[in-house]
């Protein structure tokens, strides 16, 4: 398997190699579009270089539960393990649902770093855990709009 994933490598090598140099010879007849396409890509790359070491954390970072209690919004609280092993507490602002692959949290810190987007699957928390904050989560939000119509 090793050998198999190390060929596989240096084929990617090889092609990477070659269509940098193809790329080098047929830059000359560029138009703008071309141009602006291969600045956008290589900013994001920088970019992502940039931010590389706060993206590994907050993709480090798991679901530990809900903390106890909620704020005065409604919002409930949830645990978010740290990659060094420290735990931080959050406040869910928003929720996405997406499909049964996963949910995506915007998070607003309480105590700790939590990372600003954390992203649950549920091949990593158990399926009672996960189906408990869908149903804080839905709670929280049916009581956050009967307070908004009722004000």
């Amino acid at each position: 398997m090793a050998l198999f994933l190390a060929c596989e490598l240096a084929t990617f090598a090889l092609l990477a190699r070659q269509g940098m140099h193809e790329l080098g010879r047929s830059a000359q007849g560029w138009s703008l579009p071309q141009w602006l396409a291969l600045l956008g890509i290589a900013a994001l790359c920088g970019w992502l270089t940039w931010h590389w070491h706060a993206l590994w954390c907050g993709a480090a970072c798991t679901y530990d539960g809900l903390a106890q209690g909620r704020d005065r919004t409604g919002r409930p609280g949830i645990l978010v393990g740290l990659p060094d092993g420290r735990r931080a507490v959050a406040r869910v602002e928003s929720s996405w649902e997406l499909g049964e692959l996963a949910l995506v949290l915007a998070l607003e810190p309480v105590t700790g770093h939590p990372p600003r987007v954390l992203v649950v699957s549920r091949v990593l928390v158990d399926t009672g855990a996960l189906r408990a904050l869908r149903r804080t989560l839905r709670v929280a939000q049916r009581d956050c709009q009967a307070t908004g119509e009722a004000s």
